[in-house]
């Protein structure tokens, strides 16, 4: 048996507070387990700052959990990851090593082989680049060899919604964990649906949002669609300065 492992990135605390519930449900759940002599898969937890992966995670990962005295390739670590955004699409500072970490071309593409995950991202979508550090996340782990149980979850401070669509991902995604890492789960692989789509270029940077209509879009925009608004906008000023000069 492996820890389960929880990873957040805060700036102002939302995050960390939700982490660390999520912590405790999981302590409660793993005694009660104990008090019905039942196993879990998981036999303890591990609720760390994004920052602290290297030491405190990442020797684990690398290996299958293990069954007994020997591991067992269909087992899988659990790591759930909540995270906010900063700034212009910034993550916040005590998760940003992990996200350099997930970024670099040097990490291996089998890093998160052994495990599987979900993301809960905090955001507000009255700010640019909404939840994009959760985006990148969701989709990082994911290509470097990470197993998706649960589609990307996104809350929205901006609607007043957030309790609604937090609740029921707190709700669930212990039990839904369990069952994907115990190997008996059929997982939503790639299947990452509207939530989960990330606006980071082929480089590995965030894209500076785009400026529309004197304002600022609450998603970065991919590079070749603001290249095709450009030449859109340039053909129609063309096209209407010819139409006067005519006149």
């Amino acid at each position: 048996m492996a820890p389960l492992f929880i990873l957040y990135g805060s700036a102002t605390g939302n995050s960390e507070h939700i982490a660390k519930d999520l912590r405790d449900r999981f302590v409660k759940r793993l005694e009660d387990e104990q008090q019905q002599s039942s196993s879990g898969t998981f036999d303890s937890v591990i609720c760390v700052e994004g920052n602290d992966f290297k030491k405190k995670c990442l020797p684990i990962w690398e290996s299958p959990p293990a069954d007994g005295n020997t591991t067992n390739a269909a087992k899988k670590h659990g790591i759930l990851v909540i995270t906010s955004t900063t700034g212009n699409a910034d993550p916040p500072e005590n998760i940003s090593r992990f996200i350099r970490y997930l970024k670099r071309r040097t990490t291996s593409p089998q890093t998160f082989s052994n495990c599987s995950y979900a993301v809960l991202g905090l955001g507000d979508t009255n700010y640019d680049s909404f939840c994009a550090t959760a985006k990148l996340v969701d989709r990082k782990i994911g290509e470097l060899g990470g197993s998706r149980v649960k589609k990307l979850v996104c809350a929205d401070e901006g609607t007043g919604t957030m309790e609604e669509v937090i609740d029921p991902w707190l709700d669930s995604i212990l039990g839904v964990m369990e069952l994907e890492c115990s190997g008996s789960g059929s997982g939503v692989g790639d299947d990452i649906g509207d939530d989960g789509n990330d606006d980071a270029a082929d480089n590995g940077k965030e894209e500076p949002a785009k400026e529309k209509d004197g304002g600022v879009t609450g998603e970065a925009t991919d590079i070749g669609d603001v290249a095709a608004a450009a030449a859109t906008a340039t053909t129609a000023t063309t096209a209407t300065t010819a139409t006067t000069a005519t006149t």
